[in-house]
């Protein structure tokens, strides 16, 4: 029994690029399907009629489909429900779709007919999950791929039990989600059959996370950069400072002398450029001084997290090799952002988007702040997410930081940097990896050094092995998956208008028109 995920589609580039993200073994399918040859198949929006006849054969033969809501209707001959969603929220405990947290998708959407969890804004079931024949079926009420093909941005409030909720300029559509609640739909697919779940895992070897630090050095004085400078030595936390060059010229030679730091490029001046050209001649500005400094970089993050293609494409114009901005994803895995189906070089590798900077806008108090932080770890580990966050060395409060060091050894996560973090990714994203069940023998293809393979069952239970092994599954160290964690009760309300991004937003006007 082949442990692979089939494709169904014209154009299989884009579900194979989240697939590659999620880590599931995959492959192109055509014609008869057999449910020995795949574990589960995606019929995607674009598969043509012969696709769907055999996707028919498959299920009533025992196989397990997953698809949109316009697939399920033509599978089915049940019409879907055409509505809007704004977002969607996770099942309780005992639901099918735990973890996946608030999915923000502000789109038009096919709700599968018969659908019964995982509920809308307005409180409506949007996914299906169900028997056909001898197979299962799981329809989400959109096409993942083409969710993700989104670009648009828009202001989002973050939780905390106050009034006033701190917010940041991010991606509308929540990449993260999309990929959770696919790779969710998934395993229970499998474990509905009766198979293990496997996956690549999202670090390296069995580590449950890692957390980094990414510095954006935006106007910091000499004084502000050696004091956060000084708080990391004595914590032993190693950074990657992305560096605002124009305004810290004479900084130079102090970031070119850090030890076991990294050092990437933020701007020469911290503007939001539109066209290629005023991006490519800030970028040229700045590398050239660094490079003049003795200083390398591989990593970029752009001012006020701002992102588009063309940045992307500028980007791997010069040569980098990762770049970081909250406007195209954040809380998530790294990815290779496409258009069309064609992967942009230059991998995006997502940072939580709340610094100290924006909760302490918000009059949050330092205490108010080490436990936001202290929340935001216990989220992200549940949700098997980096802990990656960002800072300024002008948001000061280094109380606020060291709680978030301490959260973090207490868990015992292991630090990085985030070019060392894109280069395992890559490696990870090259393996080429097969899977195959014979009884209780798990054989798995393909080599990669520090890559694992995690397993689940349908008991809630997880494992580990390695690739390029032969395995007794019965054999391997089985222990129970870490419970999900609930939102709570009125997570609601940062979807709802928070007045004061239209007042921050006017202050901001205010200063750069008359103050600047």
């Amino acid at each position: 029994m082949k442990i692979s995920v089939g494709i169904l589609a014209r154009d299989v580039s884009s579900w194979q690029a989240l697939l590659r993200q999620i880590g599931v073994p995959s492959r192109p399918a055509a014609g008869a399907l057999l449910v020995e040859e795949y574990s589960a198949v995606i019929v995607a929006d674009d598969a043509g009629a012969e696709a769907l006849g055999s996707a028919r054969e498959y299920l009533r033969a025992g196989g397990a489909v997953l698809c949109s809501g316009t697939v399920h209707a033509l599978l089915t001959g049940r019409a879907n429900d055409k509505r809007p969603i704004s977002y969607l929220v996770q099942d309780g405990r005992d639901g099918p779709f735990p973890g996946i947290g608030i999915i923000d998708i502000s789109a038009p959407c096919a709700v599968p007919a018969g659908a019964q969890c995982v509920r809308a804004a307005d409180g409506r079931a949007s996914v299906a999950v169900e028997r056909v024949g001898e197979g299962a079926l799981i329809a989400l009420p959109f096409d993942a791929p083409a969710l993700l093909e989104d670009r648009r941005c828009t202001y989002k409030s973050f939780w905390m039990d106050r009034r006033r909720l701190p917010f940041e300029y991010l991606s509308r559509v929540s990449r993260g989600g999309v990929r959770k609640i696919t790779a969710r739909a998934l395993e229970l697919l499998h474990h509905t059959r009766g198979l293990p779940f496997l996956h690549l895992w999202h670090f390296p070897g069995e580590a449950r996370s890692l957390f980094a630090l990414r510095i954006d050095t935006d106007y910091g004085s000499a004084a502000e950069i050696e004091s956060l400078s000084a708080l990391l030595r004595k914590n032993d936390i190693p950074a990657t400072w992305f560096v605002h060059v124009g305004a810290q010229r004479e900084l130079l030679p102090r970031f070119a002398a850090m030890k076991d730091q990294e050092i990437g490029v933020h701007c020469f001046e911290h503007k939001a450029f539109l066209t290629p050209g005023e991006m490519g001649l800030d970028l040229e500005k700045a590398e050239a001084a660094l490079r003049a400094a003795g200083i390398s970089f591989e990593g970029y993050a752009g001012p006020f997290g701002r992102w588009s293609m063309t940045l992307a494409q500028v980007l791997a114009r010069r040569g980098f090799e990762y770049s970081s901005e909250f406007s195209y994803d954040y809380d998530d895995l790294p990815s290779f952002p496409s258009h069309g189906g064609r992967p942009e070089p230059v991998l995006q590798v997502p940072v939580h988007p709340m610094s100290i900077g924006s909760l302490r806008r918000q009059g949050c108090t330092p205490e108010e702040m080490r436990k936001y932080f202290a929340d935001a770890v216990t989220r992200l580990l549940g949700a098997g997410d980096p802990l990656f966050f960002y800072h300024h060395p002008k948001n000061l409060h280094p109380e606020v930081l060291e709680g978030l060091f301490s959260r973090v050894r207490e868990e015992k996560i292991e630090t990085t940097l985030l070019g060392e973090y894109a280069r395992w990714w890559k490696v990870r994203s090259s393996v080429a990896f097969e899977a195959e069940l014979d009884g209780g023998l798990l054989r798995l293809s393909g080599a990669a050094e520090n890559v694992r393979c995690r397993m689940t069952l349908a008991d809630g239970t997880e494992a580990w092995a390695k690739l390029g092994s032969a395995v007794e599954t019965r054999s391997l160290s089985w222990t129970s998956v870490s419970a999900p964690l609930s939102l709570p009760a009125r997570i609601g309300r940062i979807r709802k208008f928070n007045p004061w991004i239209p007042l921050n937003r006017l202050e901001d006007a205010f200063h750069r028109k008359f103050l600047l």
